[in-house]
């Protein structure tokens, strides 16, 4: 037995819920290899499973959750005798939460609340309503991050200030890693593994996140684009209708803002 539910996508900036569902699996039944452009969250409420990320191999039970990071390559599949029922929830995210999902299995039983929550949402609503629980759940995740874990430079944290600081000038991925003190293929690699973004795709999405507030806040397109740092109108609207499918004005018209002129 399988539940979907179908999901607008709001463009929430800090945590957008994309999908979510729940499933009986039949025995053996396995899905992969998979690969997402969001993060994905499986919690296993009962029976056990494989997990397989890269050479990993993990087998789960109910309690569990295991972690999908955008463009990892995964499989998992239903115990034989025992499979699992599991609910997933996928999202987008901005680096602070994906920080949190650093480890590809977490044991949390007390976030059962919280992904049967989002699964039995009702149709009106329900993306704020798994949003929030969403909240509830990351709340659960941090409370427990810290444990038993050496302190370590917060280079990614660093350098999303920068990029959040300067985002209007032209920015370079060298300088931001010189200025850390780290070479620039291991700042990428850092910056990937706790966000989901490489450095230049989160400079360019937060660009464009801020494009839109402006633009939202009554700027015309030509002031939107110099003021997030778009060298001119029509490298940001080539790049605006690359993320959200439509270019500036039209966009904004389907969702009753007509574009100041």
């Amino acid at each position: 037995m399988k539940q979907d539910l179908v999901l607008s996508n709001l463009h929430l900036r800090d945590l957008n819920p994309r999908i979510c569902g729940r499933e009986v699996c039949a025995p053996g039944h396995t899905f992969g290899p998979a690969v997402r452009e969001y993060h994905l969250l499986h919690y296993v409420v009962r029976g056990t499973g494989v997990f397989r990320r890269a050479q990993a191999v993990y087998t789960l039970r109910a309690g569990d959750i295991f972690v999908i990071r955008p463009g990892e390559s995964t499989v998992y599949a239903a115990d034989q005798a025992d499979p699992w029922e599991y609910i997933w929830v996928g999202f987008d995210c901005a680096p602070q939460f994906a920080t949190l999902l650093d480890r590809d299995v977490i044991r949390l039983p007390s976030a059962g609340r919280s992904f049967a929550a989002m699964a039995g949402c009702s149709a009106a609503a329900q993306e704020w309503s798994i949003c929030g629980q969403l909240y509830e759940l990351f709340s659960q995740l941090a409370a427990g991050a810290g444990a038993g874990r050496a302190p370590q430079p917060d280079y990614v944290g660093r350098a999303i200030n920068y990029i959040e600081s300067n985002y209007s000038q032209p920015v370079r991925v060298e300088e931001i890693a010189r200025s850390l003190g780290l070479s620039r293929n291991y700042f990428c690699r850092l910056f990937h593994q706790q966000t989901g973004f490489s450095p230049q795709a989160y400079l360019i999405e937060y660009r464009l996140a801020r494009a839109l507030q402006f633009l939202e806040n009554g700027m015309t397109q030509a002031q939107a684009a110099r003021q997030a740092g778009y060298p001119d109108v029509f490298a940001f609207s080539r790049m605006f209708r690359r993320r959200y499918g439509l270019p500036p004005g039209r966009y904004l018209e389907a969702r009753g803002k007509p574009p100041h002129p």
